[in-house]
């Protein structure tokens, strides 16, 4: 280390952006604290073996009568002599070794503290300014006239850490915005901005009006019409839940991108064998009204800019025609997943192979909630008994279809289940971890509710897998929470229905086979083709070339 210090002072005249004062001296004290504790060990043990030494003299010596004068101390083996516990127990010789003992103590701490203290004091600052230099930054101070070497920094890792190398660069940029799109829409049938909803008529639903009408899982990849589900019961607090893994991108080219959505679309497929009439006019997942319903409360975009996504064209809801039938397919076509997936920001010298890397914990809250199954445990490398999660199998997803109306309109919803309670009511997991607990509101609950026809919604906070309370909720004991957030759900859902409305209007001479898509961009909502882009004449004459 003591290497890296010339290289980091000349560079510190040459580029702004590095405080090389702070990390040399953090540095130079890596090697300077461990000297500097030993120090202070060895003083810490002269000085308490010097006390306990005069201590076990005083302790030694024969206590004289009261009438005979004092004797010399001496310390020859001649004259030594054993004692009781009693004249070891003297005041002198107790005294002294007891400060002996706490001054080596507090020595000894002290040293290790301090000497701990800079380790990580170097460790912080080393990383904390070194990785943010660019190849930019580099460019820009060799053109200034360092000529130093770039091989005599330090290095920007610590050997054995996983996921870094030698070869690992200084800096890394975030990654890009990714592909959440098939194409751009350039061409709009139609274009809505959340301003043209604000006087729409409010629309009323209530929990009665919902009615379930069929339901259906996935065992493996084959289709099992009426699904069973598990009984719920309520899990303990202070239980662990293991954690899964994080999400990963999909391909980001055009033909993977589009194999990724014809895998994981399905609602056209399985929303004909429910036995119940498709003469509706919307047959919809519940998520896509719900992402929609996010975009005219103007939270959609919000939570977009806050993401950095204001130059990516994002595919909310793909729509196509119902065939033999008035209504329309409304299928999601927007994940989450995709904004924040592989996406790690720097952490500096607490870069670990635990850290998070977006995974979620609701595979093992499902199993400690179904009282069907039988959760395992297994000890995770901190020593932590965990449930199990995915590791002990997957799931089956179970769906369930609901039948209402909303502003005039007929809804076919589908929408994902988990559990039933022993009254045989509808169950949802949720869970959120108990530093964001802000994030699940109670207009979130309310509308997910009751546009899916759930009865009760099983929140679990947890601190880190941890589980620190579990909620049932219910629209009742939500409306009695806050009472106001009928109205606040019902203006929502007349913009909801408006924009629908003017979408089916849109699209109203659409053929069967025919796919469109309701895009964001940057603001507002574009209805266009759901197509793949084609292709410049440029790389097909050189494919042709080829």
């Amino acid at each position: 280390q003591v290497t890296w210090i010339p290289a980091i002072a000349s560079l510190a005249t040459h580029c702004p952006h590095f405080r090389a004062d702070k990390a040399s001296a953090a540095m130079a004290r890596t090697w300077q604290r461990p000297i500097l504790g030993l120090g202070l060990c060895l003083a810490g043990a002269l000085a308490s073996l010097s006390c306990a030494r005069w201590g076990f003299l005083f302790a030694a010596t024969p206590l004289p009568p009261p009438s005979a004068a004092p004797k010399a101390l001496s310390v020859s083996a001649a004259n030594f002599e054993p004692v009781s516990l009693a004249h070891a127990a003297t005041p002198k010789g107790s005294n002294a070794m007891l400060v002996g003992a706490l001054l080596t103590v507090t020595l000894v701490l002290g040293a290790a503290s301090r000497a701990r203290g800079g380790r990580r004091q170097g460790s912080v600052t080393r990383h904390a300014t070194l990785p943010h230099l660019t190849e930019a930054d580099f460019e820009e101070i060799r053109f200034e006239g360092w000529s130093g070497n770039i091989k005599d920094l330090p290095f920007p890792f610590y050997p054995g850490t996983q996921g870094v190398s030698w070869n690992t660069p200084y800096y890394r940029a975030p990654r890009g915005p990714a592909r959440m799109s098939l194409s751009i829409v350039k061409d709009p049938k139609a274009t809505f901005r959340v301003r043209d909803f604000y006087k729409a008529p409010s629309a009323g639903l209530k929990a009665a009006d919902v009615k379930q009408v069929s339901s259906y899982t996935w065992q493996g990849a084959e289709y099992v019409q009426g699904a069973t589900f598990s009984t719920y019961q309520r899990p303990k607090n202070g239980w662990y839940l293991e954690k899964e893994k994080g999400d990963k991108l999909p391909a980001q080219n055009t033909e993977g991108y589009l194999e990724y959505r014809k895998k994981i679309e399905s609602l056209s497929e399985v929303a004909p064998k429910q036995g119940v009439s498709m003469d509706k006019d919307f047959v919809a997942d519940r998520s896509a009204l719900a992402v929609l319903l996010d975009y005219v409360n103007e939270t959609f975009s919000k939570t977009m800019w806050n993401k950095q996504q204001e130059k990516a064209a994002i595919d909310l809801v793909k729509i196509s025609k119902v065939p033999g039938s008035k209504g329309l397919y409304l299928e999601r076509a927007f994940d989450m997943k995709n904004v924040t997936a592989e996406y790690v920001k720097y952490r500096g010298a607490w870069k670990k192979s635990e850290v998070s890397h977006g995974g979620n914990f609701f595979p093992a809250l499902y199993r400690v909630c179904a009282k069907e199954e039988k959760p395992e445990k297994f000890m995770s490398i901190t020593g932590i008994w965990q449930q199990a999660g995915s590791r002990a199998g997957k799931m089956d997803p179970k769906f369930r279809f609901v039948e209402y109306s909303l502003g005039g309109m007929d809804f076919l919803v589908r929408t994902r289940a988990h559990l039933n309670t022993t009254e045989g009511k509808s169950v949802e997991l949720r869970h959120r971890n108990h530093r964001y607990k802000q994030n699940a509101t109670i207009f979130e609950m309310y509308t997910s509710m009751i546009l899916g026809g759930t009865d009760v919604t099983a929140l679990c906070f947890h601190r880190s897998g941890k589980i620190d309370k579990m909620l049932e909720l219910t629209l009742d004991g939500l409306v009695e929470k806050q009472p106001a957030i009928v109205d606040a759900a019902e203006r929502r859902f007349g913009r909801l229905t408006d924009l629908l409305s003017k979408v089916k209007e849109a699209l109203a001479d659409i053929a069967e086979g025919e796919e469109y898509v309701l895009q964001w961009q940057n603001g507002p909502l574009l209805l266009g083709k759901y197509e793949m882009a084609p292709k410049k004449k440029e790389e097909e004459e050189e494919k042709e070339t080829a």
